[in-house]
Formats: C-alpha cells, structure tokens, sequence
C-alpha cells in the first residue's frame, strides 16, 4: 500500500512539474489551445477533402497538354448548397 502511494505521489509531481508532455499539457493553456485549434483544423480539412476531392487531388496519364484551362468546381457547403465557380487552372510543367 505504501508503495503505490509513492508511486501516485510521484506521477502526480511530475504531472505539476511541467515538464513531461503531459504535465506540460495539462498546466499550459496556450499549448493546449493550440492542440485544439489544429485538430479543429485538421477535422475541418479531411470533410472538404472529402466533400471536394478533386480539389486536393489532381491525376493526368499524359500531363494534360501544357496548356491553361478553365474548369468548373462544384463545392458542398456545410449548409447543404452547392456552389459552382469557373477557375483558371495554369498548366505546371516539371
């Protein structure tokens, strides 16, 4: 019993300390606002990746001619509607 009392004690000093990832977590509110924020971020990245894959993910067998194009991007909002836009597409060359 004594044992696992100085085992608890000693996880919850190091927890205070700050200076293990984990007590740093738990006593830093800016890096945890940041953590936050960025998983926010990464969540909302992968829904439009989802929701608009051709937008993150362009495939060509023959590197598409070298020429500027136009193309028309359809975009699901988070409300439900659908947007369409006309962009210029620059061809890259390597």
């Amino acid at each position: 019993m004594a044992e696992a009392q100085t085992s608890l004690k000693g996880v919850s000093t190091a927890l205070n300390d700050k200076k293990g990832s984990l007590g740093k977590l738990i006593n830093d509110t800016l890096l945890y606002n940041n953590l936050n924020a960025t998983a926010a971020s990464s969540n909302e990245l992968i829904s439009d990746m989802k929701a608009n894959p051709k937008r993150y993910v362009h495939f060509s067998v023959f590197g598409g001619g070298g020429k500027d194009k136009t193309k028309k991007e359809t975009t699901k909002q988070p409300d439900g509607t659908v947007k369409t836009e006309t962009k210029k597409v620059s061809a890259v060359r390597p």
